[in-house]
């Protein structure tokens, strides 16, 4: 009953599967059922010939064995004895510049120990030349500190006052002056620096009225001086006074007397440091246009006093 039972549910589920499941499971089984027996068929084979292969091999095993050894021998004692070879030779090189390397270094430790007494030797002069300095410096303090006179420059003596007013002297003796005899050599002492007062031309006039200097001498003199180092404006201090009196021109339109002369001696006289007699006082003629001899002594009809 149990069989019959389990045969009417088989059936049902054929009954209901459709055809094309059948189909499918029908091309499974029919697929995978050689590939399974091609699969067993093929190990068999394998195992077969694994067999036969190994009883043919124990058979000729002896033989090939000691011929290969033999062989395999030779070769490699051959390459042996060449690596041996090889190997000698590369320590009979290693040993040459080993010997080689030793002699070097016996000569650089040589020359290294003569750099040091070499070294040593230097260090002593050194040192000797370092105690010399030091004796030296301490004769240099030693003598200083002695009464020894110290030795400058002399400081610089000037003048303090203004020129003495003198008497004018007289025409006939104001002739006669010389450097020597009429110039007061108290003002110019050899530390003084020679110091120069220059009066100003613009502020100080000496010329009769319609004359002038030339303004290009006024300008250039002015200018010139102005550099140099001797010029002082401190009329107490100066050496010598600087007066200029030339080149004079007549101004535009003087139709005064042609013999007039153009320096005016009462002017000279009238100069703040003149001192009575001019001593010490410079007139400077800088003629640039009238060089002629003809144009004579523009000093010979003045009284300068000791001025020159």
């Amino acid at each position: 009953m149990v069989i019959n039972s389990d045969n009417n549910d088989i059936c049902q589920w054929l009954i209901h599967v459709k055809l094309s499941r059948i189909v499918i499971m029908v091309l499974a089984i029919l697929i995978l059922t050689p590939l399974i027996t091609h699969f067993y068929l093929s190990k068999v084979e394998r195992g077969a010939d694994l067999i036969e292969h190994n009883v043919y091999s124990h058979k000729n095993l002896p033989e090939d064995i000691n011929a290969i050894k033999l062989a395999d021998l030779k070769i490699g004692l051959a390459e042996l004895l060449k690596i041996r070879g090889s190997v000698l030779s590369e320590l009979r090189d290693i040993e040459q510049k080993r010997q080689q390397y030793k002699i070097e270094m016996q000569g650089y430790s040589k020359d290294i120990e003569e750099l040091r007494q070499e070294l040593s030797h230097q260090q002593s002069n050194l040192n000797r030349l370092k105690i010399s300095i030091e004796q030296a410096q301490v004769a240099q303090k030693e003598a200083l500190q002695q009464n020894t006179p110290e030795l400058i420059l002399p400081k610089s003596l000037t003048a303090d006052a203004l020129p003495l007013v003198f008497p004018p002297l007289p025409r006939n003796l104001s002739w006669r002056c010389r450097m020597f005899s009429c110039f007061d050599h108290s003002r110019c002492s050899l530390t003084s620096g020679f110091p120069v007062y220059l009066y100003d031309p613009d502020k100080y006039p000496v010329m009769h009225t319609g004359w002038d200097v030339d303004g290009f001498l006024k300008t250039t003199l002015k200018q010139t001086l102005g550099y140099n180092s001797h010029l002082t404006g401190n009329p107490k201090k100066a050496c010598i006074y600087l007066v200029l009196v030339g080149e004079a021109l007549k101004n535009s339109g003087n139709n005064e007397d042609e013999h007039i002369y153009a320096l005016d001696g009462e002017a000279l006289k009238r100069l703040p440091y003149w001192g009575g007699d001019g001593r010490n006082h410079v007139l400077l003629n800088l003629a640039r246009r009238d060089l002629m001899t003809s144009s004579g002594d523009i000093f010979s009809s003045i009284d300068t006093g000791m001025c020159k």
